[in-house]
This record gives structure tokens, sequence and C-alpha cells, in this order.
């Protein structure tokens, strides 16, 4: 469990000190020449478009306790800003205490049907309280625990076959 903690904890530390650095080079004057600062900016054409065209947040949390197992519902609003329908989004949460990640999660959705172009629909992802560390149990359990999550992109799919790649 330890391992899984740390591991998801390091690589959500590399997902943001990448996205650290690269606004830090966007911010500061760069003596780079034009072709690796044309280079650097591609790099945030994909965000930007996906951010034009999905808009994730969270909204909710809760405990459920259907046949004696406790489960934590994970609400979210999902828009779609774009003028395609969108098939699926992926992204990734961080859950966060006090600027502290807690939890990491994966989350694909599919939309069976598409959802709309300038549509949106709440989401919620259900998870097994006993698969969270038993730090993000504790957290997820109180409701005193002020949860937030700060949302990763890493691609949508629309149903014309157009695909918007952030992270692999």
């Amino acid at each position: 469990m330890k391992l899984f903690k740390l591991i998801s904890l390091l690589g959500f530390s590399a997902f943001v000190a990448t996205n650290t650095v690269q606004a830090v080079e966007k911010t500061t004057p760069s003596k780079q020449p034009v072709a690796k600062q044309a280079e650097s900016q591609k790099k945030d054409v994909p965000l930007e478009r996906f951010n034009k065209s999905v808009g994730i947040r969270f909204t909710e949390r809760g405990l459920q306790s259907p046949n004696n197992r406790p489960v934590v519902t994970l609400t979210y609003y999902i828009e779609n800003k774009g003028k395609n329908d969108i098939k699926s989004v992926h992204w990734i949460s961080s859950y966060q205490v006090n600027n502290q990640a807690v939890y990491l999660r994966d989350i694909p959705i599919n939309f069976e049907p598409s959802l709309p172009a300038g549509q949106s629909i709440k989401v919620t992802v259900n998870v097994p309280l006993v698969e969270l560390p038993q730090q993000a149990q504790q957290f997820f359990t109180s409701k005193n625990a002020n949860i937030i999550s700060v949302n990763g992109a890493k691609n949508v799919t629309f149903t014309n076959g157009k695909r918007i790649v952030v992270a692999k």
C-alpha cells in the first residue's frame, strides 16, 4: 500500500513539475531560437484545444453502503464546450487535502449516447472504499475533510473520429 502511495505521488509530482516547467517557460523571456520557441508552444496546443472543447468540474463527493460495502461517490460536471459531439473523455484527478495529494484516480468516461455539442451532464464515479489507501479512506469518510480535485487532461474523442490527445 505504501508503495502504491509512493508511486502515485511520484507520478503526480512529475505531472505537476512538467506543467510547472512549461508554465515558467511561457512566462519568462526566452533566448532560445525561434524554432525552439515554436516547438515548446506546440506542446500546449493539445491542452488548449482540450480545454476549449471540454469542461470538467468536481462538484461533490459522498459515501454510500449498498450491501454493506462502502462506496465513495465522486460527482463531476462535464460540459461539451465544442461544436462536435463527444464520444469519450479521459482525465486524471488528484484528490488533495491541504494541498497534499491523498489519492489519484484515472477516469475514462464513455458516453452512450454521445454528449451533444453545447450540452453538459453530471457523471458519478463509484470507488469501493477498500480500494483507497488507508489515509485517503480516513479523509473520504470524514464529513469535515475539505477534499479538492485537481484534474489533468488526457484525451477526448469525438463522434466524427477526431481526437485530442494531451497525455498518454
